[in-house]
């Protein structure tokens, strides 16, 4: 490069005039000549008539009167100008002279010196044109001196040395997000559910990961490796070689499956705000992967440059423990090794540190090379270990695919779990007693008569529990499923309802091997779900199945998505496309067939869930509120689809909140209460048993009240009439029994009609307990509190029917049954 020094004016100094002067003299024949000396050693102690210090560039000269002390080290040094005859040189006797100091230390100092001399002299040809250019600028700019072969070998050397330590360190920082964002995924599937679709559906656990692993590897290569590459090449480094790619994939290998064992941490229940969860858990892996990173790798190089001391087999030491800590850092360390070999031809996959000598540069210093033989081989010893983790973590779903491995993990969990309940434990919170009537004891006991599953069942659930153990501050666990005992025959929908945390969700994810039960046995098809072998995962390739969130490769299609499903079952790829067209078709969204699925609403999501879970045909679908956020026209079409299942001999366990939904689809209806059935029977059934009979709901006449009205009227005909739940004066629900045994309701409706017609009844209805009041009756005799007014819906439909008519068609309007759809 160049720099520039400020123009000294040649006026400034009379003695550097009088030499100026003295050169002119001698270029013109006066025999006078300059003479240089160097006065450094005795500079304080020589005469001279005035001094001038340069100092750094750009700084220029200024006056001193005395030499500061510091001037006599070794780092300033001085010249004096002085004036003599040609013929007394060099004994020219000592005369008063101009001295000039400049800082041996400062690079420029001397050459600033001359070119401020050689200014003057050129100011003083008297070629005032050639010289009015260089004093006219305030700055000049001139090359520096060439750099001697000590000084270029310590430049090399230096930048060596930051580019081995820089390098390494961005190009693995930026390497860490990969990890990270394969953590989200993963995370994102486990929360949403469709880690666990995916296994219902017939992709094995050693296949999602190998598969999983192939994805992030591919990714990590296409967009990162590769770019990077190009780049190393293009600028000319070292690292474009093969040994670099190398240790890039060794280090996938490592972070990788360091990232699958951190996203087994995370819960395998489907839960709201997924997503956030899965966004937390990546920054934090993400972050502690860099500041791991930044901590060993900066403390390795802080304890190597300050030199405190440590042999080199301490520095070795202390990068294995970094290595260890941090896969990061090993590959940054075996970066570094890439470039410090190659710039002293040493191979790069030995062991151990080099002597290297630095002959080649002129000097006879030797340096300690770390190679990149180590950090690879600790990078493949942690790869090994982390997949063999990931292997024992996941081995319970595994199952077949490592059996040696699930035997001792199974043994071990067993013995550990045995000792952690002793403690603890969530004890029963109601008894048996409290909630069960004689159909469900009816169950129990016919199941308890005959344990293995019978031939007609689909499902058999055999004193089915599931407690969870204290969390926090809480002294006792919950018991989410107790003593469970029911059976789902073929051909049959049975629909579970109940509250929220009733264990519906929790019995369901038993029966799919979601939860490992406390005690007790789930069948399918005759078969314990918790036994191994092929002959028990096989019958998950014959189940489908819609959790309770929608669980979605949101990027794809609706088309791709059943496309996917479709092949996993196994329908032949000659037909897929058909296949995938006629179930779109089923589910009314084939008019967004070709839209991304984080595109749909809730309800088209709902749709495509359940297309998903009845494709390939399954022997047995389990769906958890499937018509969640679906509105009623499409509910219907649902039930439809659902119903083409049933038709084909299949069997659907149903969870749902729509009591309209369980009493259409289902053909058997189970009522659970804090883990419990409360009751269990067709819905016909227990609207009979539960409901009453048949209940009027009446609204007086304004200035008429029902009590003192109407009542007496009904009485006369039915003499068991009461009121059963009465909000106003002018509006009750008039409870009258069983129609034919303890009244005639056309009698009733006749009496109730010529009120009307009298103006002492304003409006009237009759209805028969639906299952939403039933469900309601069986939650308070049960002991809860639902905090629901019964007569709501009955006072809303009283005041919608106006004429005596109305109330007729109303009251002989058929029965709902379950619809089946037609097979196509």
């Amino acid at each position: 490069g160049r720099f520039a020094l400020p123009v000294v004016d040649h006026e400034v100094s009379p003695n550097l005039t009088a030499l100026v002067g003295t050169f002119q003299a001698w270029e013109s024949g006066s025999p006078t000549l300059p003479r240089v000396e160097d006065v450094t050693n005795a500079a304080s102690q020589k005469p001279c008539v005035d001094a001038w210090l340069i100092g750094a560039p750009g700084c220029g000269f200024k006056p001193i009167t005395e030499l500061p002390p510091a001037a006599a080290e070794p780092r300033v040094g001085a010249f004096e100008f002085v004036s003599v005859p040609a013929g007394q040189w060099p004994q020219a006797p000592q005369v008063p002279a101009t001295r000039m100091y400049f800082n041996n230390s400062d690079l420029y100092s001397l050459p600033g010196l001359v070119t401020y001399l050689y200014d003057g002299l050129l100011a003083s040809t008297g070629a005032a044109e050639a010289a009015a250019p260089a004093l006219r600028p305030k700055f000049k700019a001139f090359p520096p001196a060439p750099k001697t072969p000590e000084e270029l070998a310590e430049e090399r050397k230096v930048k060596a040395q930051i580019e081995s330590s820089m390098a390494p360190m961005l190009f693995v920082l930026a390497l860490m997000n990969m990890p990270g964002y394969a953590v989200f995924e993963i995370v994102s599937e486990k929360a949403t559910g469709l880690r666990h679709l995916q296994v219902l559906m017939g992709i094995r656990v050693s296949e999602y990961w190998c598969s999983r692993f192939c994805y992030d590897f591919s990714k990590a290569i296409l967009f990162y490796v590769v770019p990077a590459m190009v780049l190393f090449a293009a600028a000319g480094t070292v690292l474009a070689c093969a040994e670099t790619l190398v240790l890039i994939v060794a280090h996938l290998l490592v972070a990788y499956p360091l990232g699958y064992v951190v996203s087994t941490l995370f819960s395998n229940e489907a839960r709201e705000g997924g997503t956030a969860t899965a966004k937390a858990a990546s920054t934090v892996f993400s972050m502690f992967l860099m500041l791991g990173f930044f901590l060993v790798y900066m403390a390795e190089i802080i304890l190597t440059t300050l030199n405190v001391g440590l042999s080199p087999s301490d520095l070795q030491a202390i990068r294995i423990l970094a290595a260890i800590l941090s896969p990061a850092a090993a590959l940054a360390f075996g970066l570094r090794a890439v470039i410090m070999c190659k710039a002293f031809g040493i191979n790069i996959f030995s062991f151990g540190s080099v002597a290297a000598t630095m002959s080649q540069w002129g000097l006879e210093q030797q340096l300690n090379v770390d190679t990149a033989g180590l950090p690879l081989l600790l990078m493949l010893v942690e790869a090994f270990l982390f997949w063999a983790i990931l292997v024992v973590k996941e081995a319970r779903q595994m199952k077949n695919d490592f059996m040696p491995v699930v035997r001792v993990v199974n043994k071990i969990s067993r013995a550990l779990t045995s000792c952690c309940r002793r403690k603890g434990v969530a004890k029963k919170r109601v008894s048996a007693e409290d909630v069960e009537d004689e159909d469900v004891r009816r169950e129990r006991e016919q199941m308890e008569a005959s344990p293995m599953a019978a031939p007609g069942d689909a499902v058999s659930l055999l004193h089915l529990r599931k407690a969870f153990l204290p969390k926090g501050d809480e002294e006792e666990g919950t018991v989410a499923v107790a003593d469970l005992c029911v059976r789902m025959r073929r051909g049959e929908c049975f629909a579970l309802l109940g509250t929220n945390g009733a264990g519906k969700s929790t019995t369901i994810g038993m029966m799919l091997r979601h939860f490992r039960p406390t005690s007790g046995s789930a069948f399918i098809d005759g078969k314990d779900v918790a036994a191994s072998g092929a002959a028990v995962d096989s019958l998950y390739l014959q189940m489908g199945y819609v959790p309770q969130h929608n669980a979605l490769f949101e990027q794809l299609t609706g088309r791709e998505m059943l496309t996917f499903f479709a092949g996993v079952r196994g329908v032949p790829q000659r037909s897929l496309a058909e296949y995938v067209r006629k179930w779109l078709e089923m589910a009314d969204i084939a008019e967004y067939a070709d839209r991304p699925c984080g595109t749909y609403s809730g309800g088209n999501k709902r749709k495509l869930s359940l297309a998903i879970a009845l494709c390939g045909d399954p022997r047995i679908v389990v769906l958890d509120e499937p018509s969640a956020g679906v509105d009623p026209a499409a509910r219907r079409k649902m039930w439809g689809v659902v119903g083409r299942n049933l038709s084909g001999g299949g069997t659907v366990v149903l969870t749902t909140h729509h009591m309209e939904e369980a009493s259409h689809l289902g053909h058997r209806v189970g009522i659970m209460v804090r883990g419990r059935l409360a009751c269990l029977g067709s819905p016909l059934h227990l609207r009979s048993k539960y409901g009453g009979g048949y209940d009027v709901a009446i609204r007086a006449a304004a200035g008429k009240g029902v009590e003192e009205d109407v009542l007496p009227l009904i009485k006369g005909l039915c003499p068991g009439a009461s009121v059963r739940e009465q909000t106003t004066k002018a509006y009750a629900k008039v409870a009258l029994g069983h129609a034919g045994k303890d009244f005639s309701l056309v009698h009733v409706y006749t009496a109730l009609g010529k009120a009307k017609e009298d103006g002492v009844v304003e409006n009237f209805v009759a209805t028969q307990a639906d299952l939403e009041e039933v469900f309601l009756r069986i939650l308070r005799l049960s002991g809860e509190d639902p905090s629901i007014d019964l007569a709501e819906n009955a006072e809303a439909a009283a005041a919608a029917l106006t004429t005596f008519e109305e109330a007729v068609a109303y009251m002989s309007s058929p029965e709902d049954k379950p619809i089946h759809a037609p097979a196509l």
